[in-house]
């Protein structure tokens, strides 16, 4: 992927999961459910490569860490924002609200700083890093949906299943699922 498409990508990728996160969506604590489109995206962006300037290594290299870590923090306060809760299934259950929009347009302002200090620098600073700023944006989203409803417990054995574990394979139902029954709000 190259340059501008890499960023009409990751703004299509983000609209589509900000506008599905304000739908209720049943949390799947399955392994291969909440990693599989973090990983594609750095599979993508890896394969694309020139994640660093290399006139600037060092500088690029920060801004890269910092963008990346700026966008797991975004994560994990989207995650703090969503309603989580439990239907009479015991299936457990996780929407948006309004906090959760604002915490996505706090995370495009964020996700904007890196690139801004990027060309006062003079420094190239693909749209890769945008997409694995994205990548471990959904990931810790999910992994603390997760936690909030399971606590760690939840995801050992949602990697332990995706081995075959106990509860075989695809033990737990799919990330996204309609219906609702009567909720008993979590925390």
């Amino acid at each position: 992927m190259g340059g501008v498409p890499d960023g009409v990508v990751v703004l299509g990728i983000a609209v589509v999961v900000a506008v599905a996160q304000l739908r209720p969506q049943r949390v799947s604590t399955e392994a291969r459910a909440w990693w599989v489109l973090p990983a594609v995206l750095v599979i993508a962006t890896v394969d694309d490569g020139g994640l660093t300037d290399p006139r600037h290594r060092t500088v690029s290299a920060l801004l890269l860490v910092a963008t990346v870590l700026a966008g797991a923090a975004i994560g994990v306060a989207w995650a703090w924002t969503a309603r989580v809760w439990r239907d009479d299934d015991g299936a457990y259950w996780a929407r948006g609200r309004g906090a959760t929009l604002a915490v996505w347009a706090v995370g495009v302002l964020v996700g904007a700083v890196p690139h801004g200090l990027a060309a006062l620098a003079g420094v190239r600073h693909g749209n890769g890093t945008a997409m694995l700023a994205l990548a471990a944006t959904l990931l810790t989203r999910s992994a603390v949906v997760i936690l909030r409803t399971g606590g760690l417990g939840a995801l050992l054995r949602s990697a332990h299943d995706a081995h075959g574990g106990p509860y075989g394979p695809g033990h737990a139902h799919g990330a996204y699922g309609g219906g609702h029954g009567k909720e008993q709000a979590l925390r």
